[in-house]
């Protein structure tokens, strides 16, 4: 009759302490260097990435205004980073502009990025972009020369705002 060896069974008998102490404990039965479960999230680099909406930008700027709350402070009340923080502020008036306006009744979110409004520029480069391919394909198309084209392009357009853009 062969003997099963139960020596590699790591489970504790009925009277040693619970499973719950043992992830807490080392080997040596301390409690040294040992990480909270609870405190893993609070750790540097693995905070949940957060996104305020308009109205909580809004209490961050009113809230830095009023000189009541630093940085540091306003970054734990709403658990975002300092640096998160410090970027609102930067952007208060357009922040303030976009929270007065009617629209903030219908949108709960409104990116704060700029936007720009270049788009007969992008279609006139564009056009001459692919006339310059299908005319001599061989060219290589560099970077450089279409920036040199498109700010070509925009001279025009700023000299004579009415006047239409030459196809080549």
């Amino acid at each position: 009759m062969e003997m099963e060896d139960d020596s590699l069974l790591l489970l504790p008998p009925a009277e040693d302490a619970p499973v719950s102490h043992m992830l807490q404990c080392n080997e040596y039965g301390d409690n040294n260097n040992v990480v909270d479960t609870d405190d893993v999230s609070s750790a540097k680099g693995t905070r949940k990435r957060e996104r305020l909406t308009l109205g909580q930008k809004r209490q961050v700027v009113d809230l830095a205004a009023s000189n009541q709350f630093t940085h540091r402070e306003l970054a734990e009340k709403f658990q975002v980073g300092r640096t998160t923080i410090t970027n609102i502020c930067k952007n208060t008036e357009l922040i303030r502009h976009e929270t007065d306006s009617a629209d903030m009744v219908k949108k709960k979110r409104k990116t704060t990025k700029c936007t720009y409004d270049l788009k007969v520029l992008d279609e006139a480069l564009h056009k001459w972009r692919m006339e310059s391919k299908v005319s001599s394909p061989e060219t290589k198309m560099t970077g450089a020369a279409l920036q040199g084209k498109a700010m070509q392009l925009a001279h025009m357009m700023l000299s004579d705002p009415h006047a239409r853009l030459p196809d080549k």
